[in-house]
């Protein structure tokens, strides 16, 4: 089962601010201060990505396709973009056709650097069945 929300408007954001707490403040502390500001500002579980800023731009167009979602976007300056999605490592981001690395935001959530530029965004779901892997193992 994954976690959906059905207002694809919300699905994918440009956060307004990034917070880094690092390992000073608890879990507990943490999520208080997100469940006051939720969308508003992204809170890092990687404390080497204190450098980073929140790309912005706007979204043209969200299509939820078989596995995944496939986000048509124009992003004005480079920075991190939100997927408001539970992260699961079966998870796969391609950004113009490019595999680019998911980053961990606020626990639980997916978010991704972007450079600017007209981008396509696919979030593919890819979790290899079993009977996959072991036809795959035995070939």
């Amino acid at each position: 089962f994954i976690y959906e929300i059905n207002d694809f408007s919300e699905k994918f954001f440009f956060p307004s601010k990034i917070m880094n707490f690092g390992k000073k403040k608890t879990v507990k502390q943490k999520m208080q201060f997100m469940s006051k500001n939720y969308q508003k500002n992204i809170v890092f579980v990687d404390d080497n990505l204190d450098k980073y800023s929140s790309a912005n731009g706007n979204v043209k167009k969200i299509n939820k396709i078989k596995n995944g979602y496939k986000i048509e976007a124009e992003v004005n300056t480079n920075g991190l973009v939100v997927f408001n999605q539970i992260y699961l490592p079966y998870w796969k981001l391609y950004v113009n056709g490019k595999k680019t690395n998911i980053i961990k935001v606020n626990h639980n959530l997916m978010g991704f650097l972007v450079n600017e530029g007209n981008k396509l965004i696919e979030f593919k779901y890819e979790r290899e069945l079993l009977r996959e892997k072991i036809k795959r193992i035995l070939l």
